[in-house]
Order: C-alpha cells, then sequence, then structure tokens
C-alpha cells in the first residue's frame, strides 16, 4: 500500500480546493474528502457527526479509503481536523507506516472571518462568541500544532502552503508539492469548489443533517451498503452533501466584521510566529518557480 498524504489543518484555508488538485494526480488516491480514517466518528463530533462520513463506521469508511487504492504512490486523507483532536506522536503511532504531512494556513483575521460567516453569526456575535469559546484563541492559532506535528514527523515530512499563494498561483503551488513527494508534474483543472457561503437557515441545516447521519447509519449495515459507499465517493469527488447542498443555496453573502484589538495582535503574533519557525526549519511551500 503506497504511503498516507495527510491534510491534517486547517478549517477555512484552502484545503479543499489543495485537495481537489492534488487528486487529479494518477499517484494519488483521494477518494472522500475528509473520511477522518484514524478516527471514530462520534468520537471526534458527537452522536450527530460533522458529516455523513463520519457517522459511517470506521471501518466502512477505511474500506473505501485503503480498498482499492493499494497500487497508488499515496492515499490522501485530507481530513482538517485532525490537528485538533490528535498530537503529532499520538497521531503517528496510529499512522504507524510513512507518512507526509500538508497544512495550509492563510491571513488570520481572514481565517477566522470565514469561520464566523459559515457557521455562527445568526446565533452569536462576535464577541459573544470568543468569550464565551475562549478555547478558539487556540484553534486559530498555527504555530502550536505545526511545531507539534513537525517534532513528531519530521521537518523532511512536513510542508505548510500559504492559501493565498494557492489561491493566485495553484500550479506553482502544486509543482512544489509534487516535486516534494517525488511525483511527475501535472498540470492541474482549477476550481473554486467550496467557497464559503453564511448559512441563513440553521435550524433546516440541523434537520437535514440528522436525517442524512441517520440515512448513512442505517444504509451501511443494510443490503445497500456498496452502492451507497459509491455514492458518498461521487458526491466527495464533488466536495457535496445535502447539508452543503441547501446551506448554500439559503445563503447571504455578508462578509463584514470587526475585531477587537487584542484579538487581532494575538492572532497575528501568532502568524509571525508560525512563518518565522517555518522559514526556519524550511517547511514552507513556495510558489516563486526554481
Amino acid at each position: 500500500m503506497g504511503k498516507f498524504l495527510i491534510l491534517a489543518g486547517f478549517p477555512k484555508c484552502g484545503s479543499t480546493a489543495l485537495a481537489s488538485y492534488l487528486g487529479q494526480h494518477r499517484d494519488i488516491a483521494h477518494p472522500l474528502k475528509e473520511p477522518y480514517s484514524f478516527l471514530e466518528g462520534k468520537k471526534f463530533y458527537g452522536e450527530e457527526g460533522r458529516s455523513p462520513f463520519l457517522c459511517i463506521p470506521q471501518d466502512s469508511r477505511r474500506e473505501v479509503v485503503f480498498g482499492n487504492n493499494k497500487d497508488k504512490n499515496y492515499i490522501m486523507d485530507s481530513s482538517i481536523g485532525y490537528f485538533w483532536r490528535l498530537k503529532g506522536k499520538e497521531f503517528k503511532q496510529k499512522i504507524k507506516d510513512e507518512a507526509k504531512i500538508l497544512f495550509c494556513i492563510r491571513n488570520p483575521i481572514d481565517r477566522i472571518k470565514s469561520t464566523y460567516f459559515f457557521s455562527v453569526y445568526w446565533k452569536a456575535s462576535v464577541e459573544e462568541w470568543l468569550t464565551n469559546e475562549p478555547s478558539l484563541y487556540l484553534y486559530f492559532s498555527y504555530y502550536p500544532f505545526i511545531k507539534d506535528y513537525t517534532e513528531a514527523f519530521g521537518k523532511e515530512n512536513v510542508r505548510v502552503v500559504l492559501s493565498e499563494e494557492l489561491r493566485e498561483r495553484p500550479q506553482e503551488v502544486c509543482n512544489q508539492i509534487f516535486d516534494w513527494l517525488g511525483l511527475e508534474r501535472i498540470e492541474i483543472k482549477k476550481n473554486t469548489i467550496n467557497k464559503t457561503y453564511p448559512i441563513n437557515n440553521p435550524r433546516l441545516i440541523r434537520k437535514i443533517k440528522k436525517i442524512t447521519n441517520s440515512l448513512s447509519r442505517w444504509a451501511v449495515q443494510s443490503p445497500f451498503k456498496e452502492p451507497y459507499l459509491k455514492l458518498l465517493e461521487i458526491l466527495a469527488t464533488y466536495n457535496l452533501t445535502p447539508t452543503k447542498i441547501i446551506g448554500r443555496v439559503s445563503a447571504t453573502q455578508k462578509n463584514h466584521i470587526e475585531l477587537k484589538a487584542e484579538v487581532k495582535e494575538f492572532l497575528f503574533k501568532d502568524y509571525m510566529r508560525t512563518m518565522e519557525y517555518c522559514h526556519k526549519r524550511e517547511i514552507l511551500l513556495t510558489s516563486q518557480k526554481r
């Protein structure tokens, strides 16, 4: 079986687009978006889970991810929540085999705005959100997680991609990744999937999520298991779930919030510390041609 290529973080930083680009390579298998192959769904996001994939038993998810992809050089798991749930050493013990780790990072102010309008703004102000959830300061940090994973997997197996460069020059960024992986460069097809759309109808979204998760749990125990897993694989290719489809239909285009000075200061200090660490360890990928 091929090596693992893990997109371990971070949310709202372009990891979905990056996964879609890398998945175009014939030597990289990418059967599901965010399968969380090394985590149990209930332990990760609770009973309801975050998506239909996480409500499927771990063995069934692994069957899709690993089953027919043993001839590939790399098997990609683009589950960007790993950074938050697994320490680097713990994750390495779970993987056991050799792995390459990718992180996407972006301007922290843009990231926190994108997250807020994607999943929070209908139920709390920015101040309430950050005050009531103190762990969010750590969640929106980059440095501690990148440092932890780099120390666990070794700097030769970790690379960091800037979201802004990926958006502006995706081909050049992917070329650098292909070189790092020892793969032939290919011409990628650019896309704009997974754009953030603020949700207007959260109650409908929650109901749909419960229905789809219940359907998933039933389907994988039924005679329809094989076609259902195939359907999820096809949907994942286009980064689609029923929740996302309905959410985008009911979306607005709000995009402005004001953050307190201390929040901005905290975010930028962490970002600058992260950039300094990445430069010193030579793990920051650049789109500049070499």
